[in-house]
């Protein structure tokens, strides 16, 4: 198990690094494992950058999206007993339902493709940006990434091991999540006003 500190060799029951005596963690021994070059020690250890969200906020995210989608498809009657939903009930108001369904479980794409953000990365303070521009993904690669997600969800833990925090779907595409940077105005100083001279006649 190599230090994240000082790069250090230890063994693997080892909990303290024997070079510079810092706590050892199984993350840099995950990313290894799951690296596409195991011998590039460097890369393996390198410092993610520091904008990227973490893998706790995006859980957190998830989980609120879940929460909400969970409520809105109860509010309409999509989980749990509804007649609309039985063969008995009025065909109009079925149709209605379906489509509000839909609309529920579309808004992830609808939301990230112009702006990376669902209500849950919204209230967490994350967003899904291009990889390569930073910039909104668009329509197309939020319909991509969903598809992706619903195949690949199960092993969404592995962004733990990857550099940059991608999940499968994330690399399948080519996404990152990012933290939403709010610019903060100084505090503690005063206003200056800068009055220029004039000719009094």
């Amino acid at each position: 198990m190599h230090c994240e500190a000082c790069g250090a060799q230890n063994g693997y029951r080892s909990r303290a690094c024997k070079g510079c005596g810092e706590p050892l963690s199984p993350v840099p021994l995950i990313r290894l494992l799951f690296a596409a070059d195991p011998n590039s020690i460097g890369e393996i250890l390198s410092p993610r950058p520091p904008d990227l969200a973490s893998f706790r906020s995006r859980l957190l995210a998830a989980t609120l999206d879940i929460t909400l989608m969970f409520v809105a498809l109860f509010s309409i009657g999509a989980v749990g007993h509804d007649p609309a939903f039985g063969s008995d009930g009025p065909f109009l108001r079925l149709v209605v339902r379906l489509i509000a369904v839909a609309a529920v479980l579309a808004h992830p794409v609808l939301l990230e493709g112009p702006s990376g953000q669902t209500f849950g990365k919204r209230l967490v303070g994350i967003r899904v940006v291009n990889e390569e521009t930073r910039g909104p993904i668009g329509y197309r690669a939020a319909a991509h990434r969903a598809g992706a997600r619903a195949v690949f969800w199960m092993v969404s833990f592995l962004a733990l091991t990857d550099p940059l925090y991608q999940t499968l779907h994330d690399r399948s595409a080519g996404t990152l999540v990012v933290k939403v940077d709010a610019p903060v105005p100084p505090t503690g100083q005063s206003e200056q006003i800068e009055y220029e001279p004039t000719d009094d006649a």
